[in-house]
């Protein structure tokens, strides 16, 4: 039946990358350019902000980790509103939030006023990272899609980039941490207008049995700007044909084909049967819920975050100039991201965590015994090479991040889990995140001032460790198998073997896999755009 579905797939012609495609990525994009540096921005800013406010260290802390509290609460309504509102809305709303939030910033004269800015930042990054990314896998074509995707997943590694530079270019300028916070406002005031022009997802259109806009929507994903030829009729205005075509699954889209039709009421009978039902979720899937529990949990716990939002005070520590050199962090990501993200499927799963988790552990070891020594106990060269050593390892921890927990979080998760369950499972998941995130960023100062830098890091160390152990033994290759084979591959791991409930997952009923029809037809779920976020 797999292999059927796979002829009828092959039998239609590849649609071609149009310039409207092109012009719809650029702009949705900028969403993720807008979610990375807003994330990062604060690692430059902060010096200056305490300097300027006169913030304690605690006050610091709760700057840096409240946007994660703000972004909590938008991971916990943006599929939602996403759903209801339509992804073009919602990321219309988000820039406006954005926009909010980088004035308030930029004028802050308070201490109070500084944590409502981020708040609201925060929501936005949330609420963004969830629209923007829908959006762009509706919008592309289906043969473009997963390339169309990964340039969001870059742009968020240019985002932080970009907030290092800005960071190093107005770090000797008085106040220059408003221009720093303020300038994400611009970049989202130029996605708003950009996306004034751009059509709603036809996959959402459809969902809400809007069928002309639909057809609008399709003409200019698949024909572009352009008058079409030989008709004479113009992109954007469906005819009576057209909306014949859309209704028969003949206008070529693979979200639209027949099939769909069936699948959509497969998927409907799943979920109601899930519905009010989170008992039987757990219990069907209890190995995948332990698995992404862990995950979200141990990616915040490796301590890259710290690394990354503390950079300047942890690299003056080592005895650099700490904004400067936070621009090697932003390139090292950057790099990493992109080759990641262009070899993951022929690297593996399963290999790239193992490898950037492993990564994370050496580094995070190395920068704990880096800090545990007395600039004062050597001499000039041993004080240059221990700073060279504890600066690699800060890079380290980046890369092994960005090769691991960055691009496989959300991948696993929604690989894990049939499509009538995935939306669930990535926004409990978000949300995890987000919290882990809050803690570990509003906590970082004080934990150091209380047990001092090296045991900080040498506790991301041992965390990211076991992390690393748990991995290699219960986690499976998830590339190119459905969720059913997945679920076979968990049963057969001698780890999940020895927790095994026969009685447990006897009583509950053998579901319907509908993995394997998810490369034919892409839900319209919001919450299955999600992608990990820093």
């Amino acid at each position: 039946m797999i292999q059927g579905k796979e002829e009828e797939r092959n039998s239609h012609k590849s649609a071609p990358m149009t310039l409207f495609v092109l012009k719809a990525t650029a702009i949705a994009s900028l969403g993720g350019i807008i979610f990375g540096y807003d994330v990062g921005v604060i690692s430059s800013a902060l010096p200056q902000i305490s300097k300027d406010l006169l913030l304690s260290e605690n006050q610091q802390e709760l700057v840096v980790g409240i946007l994660y509290l703000g972004a909590g609460m938008g991971a916990s309504i943006g599929g939602v509103l996403c759903d209801t509102m339509g992804r073009k809305t919602s990321i219309m709303i988000t820039d406006m939030m954005f926009v909010v939030g980088a004035l308030i910033l930029f004028f802050a004269k308070e201490y109070s006023q500084l944590l409502v800015g981020r708040v609201i930042v925060g929501f936005g990054i949330a609420v963004s990272g969830i629209a923007d990314v829908a959006y762009l896998h509706e919008i592309a074509p289906p043969d473009w899609r997963g390339a169309i995707v990964s340039v969001n997943e870059s742009c968020i590694s240019l985002g932080f980039l970009l907030s290092f530079a800005c960071g190093v270019f107005w770090e000797d300028i008085e106040g220059g941490w408003r221009n720093m916070l303020g300038t994400s406002g611009w970049l989202a005031a130029v996605q708003f207008i950009g996306m004034i022009s751009m059509p709603e997802s036809p996959i959402w259109l459809k969902k809400k049995v809007r069928e002309e806009d639909q057809v609008t929507a399709l003409q200019r994903k698949h024909r572009g700007d352009q008058k079409f030829k030989g008709d004479g009729r113009i992109a954007g205005v469906p005819t009576t044909n057209d909306l014949l075509e859309v209704r028969e699954g003949n206008m070529y889209d693979k979200d639209l084909l027949p099939g769909a039709v069936a699948q959509n009421h497969v998927e409907q009978h799943l979920s109601e049967e899930n519905n009010g039902s989170f008992l039987n979720f757990v219990k069907r899937y209890h190995f995948q819920c332990w698995i992404v529990l862990f995950l979200s949990i141990s990616s915040h716990l490796s301590g890259q975050l710290s690394v990354l939002n503390y950079a300047p005070h942890i690299i003056s520590n080592l005895g650099y100039d700490g904004l400067s050199m936070t621009l090697w962090i932003g390139v090292v990501k950057f790099i990493v991201t992109s080759l990641v993200i262009g070899t993951i499927e022929y690297a593996g799963r399963r290999f790239l965590l193992l490898f950037g988790m492993l990564t994370i552990v050496i580094s995070q070891f190395m920068l704990a015994f880096s800090l545990s020594i007395s600039n004062n106990d050597l001499g000039t060269n041993g004080r240059q090479l221990n700073a060279i050593c504890g600066f690699i390892s800060i890079l380290g921890v980046v890369i092994g991040y960005s090769a691991s927990f960055g691009p496989l979080g959300w991948l696993l998760t929604s690989e894990l889990f049939p499509s009538d369950i995935r939306g669930r499972a990535l926004g409990i998941s978000t949300v995890i995140i987000y919290i882990c995130a809050s803690l570990v960023t509003s906590s970082f100062l004080s934990m150091e001032m209380l047990f001092g830098p090296s045991v900080v890091f040498l506790s991301y160390a041992l965390v990211t460790l076991v992390a690393t152990i748990f991995a290699n033994i219960a986690i499976p290759d998830t590339g190119r198998k459905s969720a059913e084979e997945i679920d076979e591959l968990l049963n057969a791991m001698w780890f999940w073997r020895l927790f095994k409930s026969e009685e447990l997952l006897s009583n509950v009923p053998h579901r319907q896999d509908t993995t394997a029809l998810d490369s034919h037809v892409e839900t319209s779920d919001a919450s299955s755009g999600v992608y990990q976020a820093f």
